[in-house]
Formats: C-alpha cells, sequence, structure tokens
C-alpha cells in the first residue's frame, strides 16, 4: 500500500471507528502533561512597566554642523539604547535588590552555552559558569528590556520583572542613565565648541572693527569714490559670493578644528589592550572621494549660476539640488566603507564609541561637501573680478573695502549664533531625549514559559492522541474496502451488506420479515415518514444480497455447485444473518434450499427462527434419525435443519469420515442449494473437514472489525484441505457508505416505476 493511501486509510479508520478513543487519549494525555508542565517549571508571577521617550534625530542626511554639535539620527539612538554599554551603565546604576532579582529569577536561557556544556561533559571537561554580573546582564539586555519605536521619534520602554518594584526601577534607571549619558556628551561638546567659538568671534570682531576703520581711511583721504552704473550689478554679485565664501571657509575651519580635537583625544587616550585591533585613524581622501568632491564643485556652479536667472522653485534649480543632495549621500556612503572609525575599547570609552564613530564620519563627510562649495565660490568669485578689470584703482580699493566689512558682518553674525546655541547646549538644556510618560504603574502578563507550556501541553496531545489511536489502527488494519481484502487474501467481494436497524435495533436474523423475501413482493410497499426511511434501509439490505446471489452465480457458471459452507474467522461477525438472507434470496428465484446449522457449540438457528430444537444436523450424520425427521419446513421449498443434539467430544472423529460427505450429497440431492452454517475458523477449527466435503465456502468479514490477516490465515487454512472458497462477504458496512455508491441510482430507479 502506497504510504499516502496507507496514510488516509488510518485517517479515515479513526474517523469511523476509534474517535472516542482519540478524544479520550488526547483529553487524558491534556490533564497529565499540563499538570507536570504546570507544577514542575512554574515561573514566578510576571509584572510590566513602560515609559514614554522620545528622540529627536536630524535627518538620514549629511549633516553641516549648523549648530556645531552633531545631532544623531533616530536609527543611532536606538542603537544606544539597545547598545551593552548602556546595559553595563544601567546595571551599576541599578539597587542591589533589582540585581539579585535579575540573578536570581533568570528569564533569559543560552541554548547554545547549555549545548557547549552538554558537550564538555561528554568529553569531561568542566562546564563553563557565567560570573553573576555576566548573568544579570544578559538578562538586561536580551530577557528584560524591549523597546518600540515609531518613525517620528516615540519609543517605549517595557520591563519586565517578578517583583512589580524592580520593573519600575528598571525603566527609571534606563531613563536615568540615557538622559545622563546623553546631557554629559553635550556639555563636553558644547564647552569645546564654545571656547572655539569665543576665540573665533573675537577675531572676527577685531577683523570687523580693522574694516570699519580702513573704509573710513579711505574715505575721508580720497573722499567719495562713485563706482561706475554697469559695474554695480557685478560688485553686488560679487559681494554677495564672498560674504558666502567666508562662511564656507568658517565652517570648514570649524570642521577642521573638530576633526583635529578628535584626533587628538585619540592621541591622549591609552593604547588598547593587547588582543584588541588598535585604534584606526580616518583615512586621507582617496580617489573616488576626490573624483566625486570635483563633480559636486561643478553642480555648486550650476546652481549658483542657475540662482542668478531663476527662482529657487524654477524646475533647473530643483534639479541641480536633488543631484547634489543625491551626490552627498554617495559621498557620505564612500566615506563610511573607506574610513574605519571605530576606535578600540582602550582607546574612546565604550558608552562614546557610537558617538565618536557617527561624530568622525560627519566630519569627513562635511569637510567634502564644504570643500567643493569653497572651490564653486571661488570659481565664480574669480570671473567675477575679471569681469571688474575696467576699473580704476580707487575704485578697486574702495568696492574690496566695502566686500570685506560685508564679509566680516555676516561672519559675525554667524558665529554669534553659532555661539548663544553653544552656551545653551552648556547649561545642560536637553533637545534630544525627552520623557513624554513616566513608568506605568506595573501590571501583571502572563508568562510566556506558560504560553509555551500550553503549546507544547497541546502538540503533545495531539500527537498521542492521534499517535495511539493511529497505532491501532495499523496494527488491527480491519477489512474496510474491497481492494483490501483482494491484496490480503487474493480473493474476490462477492458481496457488501450494509449495516441497518430495524425499529432501533441492529438487524439480525430474526429481524428480516420473511414476507420481503416473497415471490410476491419483489420491492417492498414504501410508506412516509420515518417508516418509510426505514423501508428504504431494508429495501437496500435486501438489495445487497440479491447482489451477492448474483455475484456467486456468476462464480459458478463453469461448475455446478449445490452445497455452500459459510464461514468467519471469529464470532459476532454476521455469519449466521449472511447465511440467513443468502438462502432468502436464493428460494426467492425458486430455488429449494435447505439451512443447515453446523455450529457445533453455539447453533442459532433454531433460534433466530424460533424452532423447536429435535432431532438435526448432529442426529442425521449419526445416523440417529433420517433427513426427513432432520427437517423443519418454514415455507414451501425451504427447510432448516438444526443442530439437533449435541456432538460429543468422542463424536468430533466423525468430522474426519466419509460420512460428512454423504450427509452433504444426500442434502444436496433433496435441495437446490444447501447452505450450511458452521463454528468460527479461528476459534474451532474442526470444521475444515467440513469444508472440504462442501462444493464451496464463503468467508464472512465484519466491516471495521475483521483483521485482513485473519482473513488471511483463514484463506491458508481453507487452502491446505483443499477447499473452493469463492470469496469474501463483507458484512456491516456503514449504510452511508454503500449508499453514495447505489442509492442514488436505486432511487431514481423507484422514481421512475412510480410515475409509470
Amino acid at each position: 500500500m502506497e504510504p499516502l493511501q496507507l496514510v488516509t486509510r488510518i485517517g479515515a479508520g479513526i474517523y469511523r471507528r476509534r474517535k472516542l478513543m482519540a478524544v479520550l487519549v488526547f483529553s487524558l494525555c491534556f490533564v497529565v502533561v499540563g499538570t507536570i508542565g504546570y507544577f514542575g517549571y512554574r515561573k514566578p508571577p510576571r509584572y510590566r512597566a513602560a515609559a514614554t521617550i522620545v528622540l529627536k534625530g536630524s535627518a538620514d542626511s549629511i549633516p553641516l554642523f549648523e549648530e556645531w554639535a552633531p545631532k544623531r539620527p533616530i536609527y543611532i539612538q536606538m542603537a544606544i539604547l539597545q547598545s551593552r554599554s548602556l546595559a553595563e551603565s544601567v546595571l551599576t546604576s541599578l539597587p542591589k535588590a533589582a540585581i539579585d532579582e535579575l540573578i536570581q529569577n533568570r528569564y533569559y536561557r543560552d541554548y547554545q552555552l547549555d549545548l557547549t556544556n552538554h558537550y564538555r561533559k561528554l568529553i569531561g571537561q568542566e562546564p563553563i559558569v557565567y560570573s553573576p554580573q555576566r548573568i544579570a546582564l544578559d538578562e538586561l539586555q536580551f530577557a528584560r528590556i524591549g523597546f518600540r519605536s515609531t518613525r517620528d521619534g516615540l519609543v517605549t520602554i517595557n520591563a519586565e520583572a517578578s517583583d512589580s518594584r524592580v520593573a519600575v526601577d528598571l525603566v527609571n534607571t534606563y531613563i536615568e542613565v540615557l538622559l545622563a549619558r546623553t546631557r554629559s556628551f553635550n556639555i563636553e561638546d558644547a564647552k569645546t565648541a564654545r571656547e572655539y567659538l569665543e576665540n573665533q568671534l573675537a577675531d572676527v570682531k577685531r577683523n570687523l572693527k580693522g574694516s570699519e576703520e580702513s573704509l573710513a581711511s579711505f574715505t575721508k583721504s580720497r573722499g567719495g569714490v562713485r563706482v561706475p552704473d554697469q559695474s554695480q550689478a557685478t560688485l553686488v554679485r560679487l559681494s554677495t559670493l564672498e560674504g558666502q565664501l567666508a562662511e564656507v571657509q568658517a565652517e570648514k575651519k570649524m570642521a577642521h578644528t573638530r576633526l583635529a580635537a578628535l584626533k587628538q583625544k585619540l592621541e591622549s587616550q591609552k593604547p588598547a589592550p593587547a588582543g584588541e585591533p588598535a585604534a584606526a585613524r580616518p583615512a586621507g581622501p582617496q580617489p573616488n572621494v576626490l573624483r566625486m568632491q570635483g563633480t559636486l564643485a561643478q553642480l555648486e556652479s550650476q546652481l549658483l549660476e542657475l540662482n542668478t536667472k531663476y527662482t529657487d522653485e524654477h524646475p533647473r534649480v530643483l534639479l541641480v539640488k536633488d543631484r547634489i543632495n543625491e551626490l552627498q549621500r554617495q559621498i557620505a556612503a564612500t566615506i563610511k566603507e573607506i574610513t574605519p572609525v571605530t576606535p578600540a575599547p582602550g582607546v574612546v570609552a565604550s558608552s562614546d564609541r557610537v558617538s565618536f564613530a557617527n561624530s568622525v564620519l560627519a566630519l569627513e563627510a562635511s569637510l567634502v561637501t564644504l570643500g567643493a562649495q569653497e572651490e564653486a565660490l571661488s570659481n565664480q568669485a574669480a570671473i567675477l573680478k575679471k569681469n571688474l578689470s575696467g576699473l580704476s584703482g580707487d575704485e578697486h580699493e574702495y568696492s574690496r573695502l566695502g566686500r570685506d566689512l560685508d564679509s566680516n558682518q555676516r561672519l559675525y553674525s554667524l558665529i554669534s549664533e553659532k555661539l548663544s546655541g553653544a552656551r545653551i547646549r552648556e547649561q545642560g538644556e536637553m533637545q534630544q531625549v525627552k520623557v513624554i510618560d513616566p513608568p506605568t504603574f506595573p501590571t501583571p502578563v502572563p508568562s510566556s514559559n506558560t504560553l509555551a507550556l500550553f503549546g507544547i501541553t497541546l502538540m503533545v496531545s495531539l500527537a498521542v492522541g492521534l499517535g495511539i489511536p493511529a497505532l491501532v489502527e495499523y496494527a488491527a488494519m480491519p477489512a474496510d474496502q474491497e481492494d483490501d481484502i483482494l491484496k490480503a487474501t487474493n480473493l474476490p467481494v462477492l458481496g457488501a451488506i450494509p449495516a441497518v436497524r430495524k425499529n432501533g435495533q441492529a438487524s439480525t436474523v430474526p429481524g428480516v420479515v420473511p414476507l420481503l423475501w416473497s415471490r410476491r413482493a419483489a420491492l417492498p410497499e414504501r410508506t412516509n415518514g420515518s417508516a418509510r426511511g426505514q423501508q428504504d434501509d431494508l429495501s437496500f439490505f435486501i438489495e445487497a444480497f440479491r447482489r451477492t446471489r448474483s455475484s456467486i452465480q456468476l462464480a459458478t457458471m463453469d461448475r455446478q455447485v449445490k452445497s455452500l459452507l459459510v464461514l468467519s474467522p471469529f464470532d459476532q461477525e454476521g455469519k449466521s444473518t449472511v447465511l440467513f438472507n443468502l438462502g432468502m434470496s436464493f428460494w426467492e428465484i425458486g430455488k429449494r434450499v435447505i439451512l443447515a446449522d453446523a455450529d457445533f457449540y453455539r447453533p442459532t438457528l433454531h433460534k433466530s427462527l424460533k424452532v423447536s430444537a429435535h432431532a438435526g444436523f448432529v442426529d442425521f450424520m449419526k445416523g440417529q434419525a433420517s433427513l426427513q425427521h432432520a427437517m423443519v419446513p418454514v415455507a414451501e421449498g425451504l427447510w432448516v435443519s438444526t443442530r439437533g443434539s449435541a456432538l460429543p467430544a468422542q463424536g468430533r472423529g466423525m468430522l474426519t469420515s466419509a460420512r460428512v460427505r454423504e450427509v452433504v450429497d444426500e442434502m444436496s440431492r433433496e435441495a437446490d442449494m444447501v447452505f450450511i452454517d458452521s463454528s468460527p475458523l479461528l476459534i474451532v477449527p474442526d470444521n475444515l473437514f467440513l469444508a472440504a466435503s462442501v462444493d464451496a465456502v464463503i468467508l464472512v468479514a465484519k466491516a471495521g472489525e475483521t483483521r485482513l490477516k485473519d482473513l488471511s490465515k483463514c484463506k491458508e487454512l481453507l487452502d491446505k484441505v483443499g477447499a473452493n472458497v469463492l470469496g469474501v462477504v463483507l458484512n456491516e458496512v456503514p449504510l452511508a457508505q454503500l449508499k453514495q455508491y447505489y442509492k442514488r441510482y436505486y432511487r431514481s430507479y423507484l422514481k421512475k416505476e412510480e410515475a409509470k
């Protein structure tokens, strides 16, 4: 049998016969496994506390350090939140009760460590045991704290613990450490920026004062100088470009100073410990970066020219701006790939590694962008200066002094604005992290261990609840289908008899009304309601025996068969019912029929037909009664020969004599068909000698109960004595199973008859 067919067969068998077993086994297993798991793996209750914060960061693009201190993008701030360094800082700030709870009530399980320790035990090595500090850190990072973020920067921090107070402490400590770290970084950075900007502002202030004095002195000594009208527009444009160039140069100088400070920080830190990678220094300009910087300078020049002709919303201006932004992103990505900036643990504090790396990369990208802008502005300014070659010396000097004054004024305003921002940040004002909702009151949460236990219990119960009935079904492998019987015994199925009920009881031999088999009643009268349904089922029952009779007639066309022995492997399989109804089916077509009871231990025919148990088959076989006295007439052409007196143990030897054949032959001469009932073959094998004396043998199997291997064993025993086995009658087949094959045609036929 193919695997798919076998699985389908077993599944159908469970559905038909073993549903109750499956439900009982599943229920019992669920209760037992669930109880053991609950009490064996019960964990303390869990409580969850939550808080909401907002993280403000710049867009994911190249920062130009407009306020000197770099802003961290949201994804970088989330990485800091989930980093091990932050968890280490939180662990050092937690109260002792919280740390003890992390160590004693462990939620996180390192399965890789478990497998490693199992292997080390097998090879005789000591298992790896983590320190309490490591256990608490793993609990904090992998099991107790969770972060859920949104695109607008809102972050929910969830903490779970077996103690409600510990859950609140975990959330509060995470927020406090994050605020302190961000504030410390900003204050340190803002202090450096403020000191540098104060020096720059003092220099610019001196330059501005010098420019004002130079312009005043020139005007006083030379008088008012009037620049020709045709050069006024060029001078205004040149003044704007030089002002922009001064701002870009100032920004570039700031970026260089900041990068130099980071390098100095690298030099001042102690070297990396042995065995750890040394700190990588920012790499110098690479050819591909220089090439992109030249392209960016050309685009900046195009943008400057377009700004003199079109507004900022013009499509050509917008197109060039988009190309500039895309090229800036490419530059940043390239610098990130070619510039190793992650410092070793011994060089930069673990709490500042992410911020340090982000700052270095941003500075490198910003320097490339500012260099391109400086180059574009310088080229444009040089072109405009050539256009002013027609001016006199005084006019050139006057215009230069005016442009210097404008540039210094713009620089003074720019640096003053940045200095104000640096002073505000140095005071500790937080702009990147703000608490929206403090930790909520802890709420109980279902343990993941409980949910996992329920799932495991359910799966185990399903496997056992289906596996045991499947094994029972496979071991039994009852006769259900004609193909199974044919493969197991190499015998055809002569007929399939449905299991019908009459008046709420299972149909047996006396349950079939003899009038239904009358020659004058080929089909029963049909009524309405439930009675009509019962009549339909009985009619279907009778038609099944008529089909079986036809199969027997077709199987015996080439030889004369008058005596048939009906056998079954065990009792309660319906062989007496089959014998009686087969006899009635032959009787209704005009055959003279004798029904003989050769079940020497448990005779049933006399009870079924309510015939007195006087002289019968045994008496006739022993010669104590004639055939006429051993038979009781039931109807015209129908006789029943009961067992009669009991067969003693000494009389069993008679079964091996020629007398058995003589008895069968004499009955065959008296009637057209002789049907002989017998004992179950696998329980009482004495009737094997009777099987060798009759013309043919019919095996009866009960659908869903008789095992295929029992049928096969019966066939082997009958073959050894030379019995002629016609086939198998499959008894008590579920009515619905047969109706789907036959009843629709049967009803269609009845409707046509009624219409006539």
